[in-house]
């Protein structure tokens, strides 16, 4: 996927360490996933209804 390999680049060359996707809608490749292993953040309005008001990205990791 030659976007993805455009924004891994990015990422390298700014040695950004975390990568955090909001509304992002496409499906990474295993080689994204594994360059940033436990280093990806998915915000996601699937989250609402059942996590919504005060807090609602903490809700859903305190729940596990």
């Amino acid at each position: 996927m030659e976007q993805e390999k455009k924004q891994m680049e990015i990422l390298a060359q700014e040695k950004i360490d975390l990568v955090v996707l909001a509304r992002y809608h496409q499906i990474l490749t295993p080689a994204f996933i594994n360059a940033y292993k436990n280093k990806i953040i998915n915000i996601h309005h699937s989250f609402l209804p059942a996590f919504a008001g005060k807090n609602h990205i903490c809700k859903p990791i305190k729940k596990g």
